[in-house]
């Protein structure tokens, strides 16, 4: 024992307040521990939640990107995609009567032979060839649409012309 207050000998420790005293120190280091654990895993949460908000934002500008796509695909399909499909039809439409015609022409020809050599020969050559510049454009059209459907879709109007009966 050493000098205690006022030059007195120091009083014995009280067993039970050492042992409640290493208690004490023993429970405040591992709740010391403790704290520093949740603090790294608060630490880590908070880079976790910032990795996922950049990943949501992210993933809002793929969306964004994904409706501007929907968007103009559904633009490509109901304008010039109908457009085309229209004028093919059209085109179909104008072969159809051109072949009535052609089966017109041929059913007047059973008639006198000299009529069919003043008036209907020439029609008819003139309904055939107006039926295939009428195929060939529409030939055209198919082999540019398999070869190239969205430069199809892309092209101005072209020029209409008129099958003549």
């Amino acid at each position: 024992y050493c000098c205690g207050l006022y030059g007195k000998p120091p009083a014995p420790i009280d067993p039970e307040v050492m042992k409640e005293f290493e208690e004490t120190k023993t429970r405040f280091e591992f709740l010391d521990t403790q704290t520093g654990d949740l603090a790294k895993a608060i630490s880590d949460l908070d880079k976790v939640i910032a990795d996922l908000d950049e990943t949501i934002k992210s993933a809002n500008a793929s969306a964004k990107k994904i409706d501007k796509l929907t968007d103009d695909v559904d633009k490509l399909a109901n304008g010039d995609a109908k457009r085309t499909l229209k004028n093919l039809g059209d085109a179909a439409d104008e072969i159809r009567l051109t072949a009535t015609d052609v089966r017109a022409t041929v059913a007047k020809l059973q008639g006198p032979t000299s009529d069919f050599a003043t008036s209907g020969l020439p029609r008819i050559s003139q309904a055939i060839v107006s039926l295939q510049q009428a195929a060939e454009s529409l030939n055209r059209v198919v082999q540019d649409i398999e070869s190239n459907p969205q430069g199809v879709l892309s092209k101005p109007p072209a020029k209409q012309r008129e099958v003549q009966p």
